[in-house]
């Protein structure tokens, strides 16, 4: 099944092949009148049963190629009409021996109609609204060694690469990028991708996802979807027409695919792994030579506009597919979603695709993202909508000047200082705690996007009031058992004056909450008074993110809007609440794991010489320098192996939020491996338990960052440490790029010795820490740099 719906070059995909007998795609790539295989030499070629379309030897090559003209004469049809012509060639084919004549007649059809359309080699795409500049797409050669290994990936940023792409701008008229027109343009450019596809490898092309893909759709309800049956499947389609409603299915599905690949034409590659694909950055040779993300090649109001279509249909579609698969065998369902398919739904949400299971969903697709949260999190509940994840996103982060104004000022007036004074022969031999430093810097770093740096947090500096804020802080965890595990419980205590927690943690819970909600307080009043300030470090990136969104959902919806009474109504203390989550998450986590990688490091003077050695590798590196160092590209900072392998491992070993993250199975039930789990069911998955599996991480109780300086699949597959999907940690990026910058700017400069690491354990809770909330080093000063 795994096969099945993730791989190119297994058995299922030549098996399905070979029906059309291996239809021979290179004799028809250029023909427009194909030569007709002789008889002997098809029967020989055919083997034993699969003869599904019975003993007449209906049609001849001129019945074919008849049908084929009316495409021809329809090149500009909808795409229904494209569709219903190559599956009727086939499904009026009632002999083996005319097969691959009619194929060889919709793929000669095929080649005219593009010969039309494209006059040179290059395709030129445009978004078809009054298009300034175009963009030129290379075509890709597979297995080129300057050609890009390219792979379908999750994300903010999900979508296609091509090896050499310019970028573009577009101009739109006001209303006229409409719904319809989307669809539209898409429906033109997927019956192009469909013909012109066909002329490739049939192992990956769109076209052969199609015919599977229709094929799913008209199956018996008593089959199974398996690799052997999949020679039934093909044949099934060729046995059957499809009605108007499994027809409407394919024409909803192409328009998806043609909305994913809207800027890029070429062939996609489905590589082996389904479960792999998508979950990394990509590594690019030849011409870019560096490990990147998707570069956007579409203007904002383009690319909404296009991603809202695309959800629009993606709803559609998965409504129909519930509907459907109410009606049939609870297997059916995996037989619908082929490689493609899948791959693509994953970029967007974890429904199909729950990284380190295997498992299959019961008779069931669940429109609003599979496997939903259970009560536990209602603890997190705020005001606001997560409308912020586009500058949480990795190529936003690294184009943010606001976000390399703050880092300079973070590391160059904050940590240096504090890591040059703990140098001096007073500090010898106590040291500092470095624990709390990093709790410190992750929070002046998470506070300064989203407040601004002018109305962050210094704790760097403001050691009593960090002190007292990070008591704060960890004397109110461990009881949040009735807030989790009994949520309306807790609050139906609360409304009649009783409180199932001690009352020093509420009044823990109210300080934290009243210092959060006066620095957004703050922070709104400057934006509303004096506009975006001048100095990009004082941009509040996060508030001004969610008050354009929230005025934006005020202007789009008005009352209508579901959040209009908690949200529009509340904006600022929808902010503080939004934000009070991303400050709590940012600096704990992010401070055990410097915590533990730090102490990693402390133990050998040789593991630090290694990763100084990638450090000063940097154009410009971080070197002090008359008491200040320069802020690197962060494309630079992510293209350093060591470093990542190292933050990754540490990740890993010491998962910072390691503890259960509970999902609810959707009704009626759901397989996980041999078991059969029902509907309603709370099941949870955990980082640490992943973490731990000696099959992908062997020796998964030691730390060794060179695990991740081998290519293997398992070890990046069951990695967890900022979950995955739809709803993995939405600070990942943004943890990942601060963590890089803190360990770059202290051992570029120092070495660092233990001092005391007495309770440096790692707690057994949801989020752990250091047992002690405390690792003494001492720093010293590299001289010889």
């Amino acid at each position: 099944m795994n096969e099945l719906r993730y791989s190119t070059d297994t058995e299922a995909i030549r098996s399905f092949s070979s029906l059309g007998d291996q239809w021979n795609e290179s004799e028809f790539e250029s023909s427009v009148e194909p030569t007709p295989p002789s008889t002997s030499s098809l029967d020989e070629q055919t083997p034993a049963g699969l003869d599904y379309y019975g003993s007449s030897n209906a049609i001849g090559q001129q019945g074919a190629d008849e049908r084929s003209s009316k495409v021809i004469e329809s090149s500009q049809a909808e795409l229904a009409s494209a569709i219903e012509s190559i599956v009727s060639s086939l499904t009026e084919t009632t002999s083996p021996l005319n097969r691959q004549q009619a194929w060889a007649s919709v793929q000669a059809i095929a080649s005219a109609k593009i010969a039309q359309i494209v006059e040179e080699e290059t395709p030129r795409v445009s978004n078809g609204f009054n298009a300034q500049l175009e963009i030129e797409l290379q075509h890709y050669v597979a297995r080129d060694k300057d050609a890009l290994a390219h792979k379908l990936f999750r994300g903010l940023e999900a979508g296609m690469i091509c090896p050499t792409a310019r970028s573009t701008s577009f101009a739109l008229l006001e209303g006229t990028l409409t719904a319809e027109k989307i669809d539209e343009y898409c429906e033109r450019m997927a019956c192009d991708m469909v013909v012109k596809e066909s002329l490739g490898s049939p192992h990956n092309s769109l076209l052969n996802h199609v015919v599977l893909f229709a094929a799913a759709q008209i199956n018996h309800e008593d089959a199974r979807a398996r690799i052997e049956g999949v020679r039934t499947l093909a044949g099934e389609l060729l046995l059957n027409k499809l009605i108007p409603a499994q027809l409407e299915m394919v024409r909803l599905a192409l328009r998806f695919w043609a909305i994913q690949a809207i800027f890029f034409t070429y062939q996609w590659r489905i590589e082996r792994g389904g479960h792999f694909i998508g979950m990394f950055p990509l590594h690019i040779p030849g011409y870019w030579n560096n490990i990147t993300l998707l570069p956007r090649l579409v203007n904002q109001e383009l690319d909404k506009a296009f991603e809202k279509r695309m959800d629009e249909i993606e709803k559609e579609i998965l409504e129909k597919l519930q509907v459907a698969i109410f009606k049939r065998h609870r297997d059916y369902w995996c037989s619908i979603f082929l490689s493609s398919f899948i791959l693509l739904h994953s970029l967007e949400k974890d429904t199909w695709n729950m990284r380190a299971w295997e498992y299959e969903i019961g008779g069931r697709a669940a429109s609003a993202g599979g496997f939903d949260k259970h009560t536990w999190y209602s603890v997190f509940d705020n005001f606001g909508k997560r409308m912020v994840s586009n500058v949480y996103s990795k190529s936003y982060i690294n184009a943010s000047t606001s976000q390399a104004s703050q880092s300079d000022i973070i590391l160059n007036s904050r940590l240096m200082p504090v890591l040059e004074a703990s140098v001096s022969s007073s500090q010898v031999p106590h040291g500092i705690n470095v624990h709390s430093l990093f709790c410190a810097v992750a929070m002046d770093f998470i506070s300064a996007y989203c407040f601004g740096i002018r109305h962050s947090a210094n704790f760097i500096n403001d050691k009593p009031h960090r002190e007292h804020w990070l008591k704060l802080y960890t004397t109110r965890k461990g009881y949040g058992f009735f807030a989790q595990e009994l949520p309306r419980l807790s609050k139906a205590l609360e409304h009649l004056g009783v409180s199932l927690t001690p009352q020093w943690v509420d009044a823990s819970n109210r300080e934290l909450e009243a210092w959060c909600k006066e620095l957004s307080d703050a922070t709104i009043q400057d934006l509303r008074e004096s506009g975006l300030p001048l100095n990009p470090a004082d941009d509040p990136v996060v508030v001004r993110t969610l008050l354009a969104g929230y005025e934006k959902e005020k202007y789009t919806h008005g009352q209508d809007s579901p959040i209009h009474s908690t949200t529009i109504l509340n904006p600022e203390l929808s902010v503080a609440s939004e934000v009070f989550d991303h400050v709590l998450a940012g600096q704990e986590t992010t401070g055990v794991a410097l915590t533990y990688l730090s102490h990693h490091l402390s133990q050998s003077l040789d593991l630090q010489k290694e990763l100084r050695r990638e450090l000063l590798s940097l154009q410009p590196n971080m070197i002090l320098k008359d008491g200040r160092m320069a802020i690197p590209d962060p494309q630079q900072l992510h293209r350093l192996p060591k470093l990542h392998a190292m933050i990754l491992e540490t990740v890993r070993r010491y998962a910072p939020a390691g503890g259960p993250e509970p999902r609810v199975v959707p009704s009626p039930s759901c397989r996980i491996g041999p078991y059969e789990v029902p509907g309603g069911t709370r099941i949870s998955a955990s980082a640490y338990n992943l973490h731990r599996d000696e099959q992908a991480y062997p020796g998964s109780g030691q730390w060794d960052h060179n695990r991740w300086l081998i290519d293997k699949e398992d070890a990046y597959k069951q990695f967890w440490g900022f979950s995955s999907g739809g709803r993995m940690c939405l600070g990942s990026n943004f943890a990942m790029h601060d963590m890089k910058l803190t360990i770059t700017a202290i051992y570029s400069n120092f070495t660092s010795h233990i001092v005391d690491d007495r309770g440096i354990e790692q707690t057994d809770m949801y989020t752990g820490h250091p047992k002690s909330n405390a690792l003494y080093l001492r720093y010293e000063r590299i001289l010889d740099l």
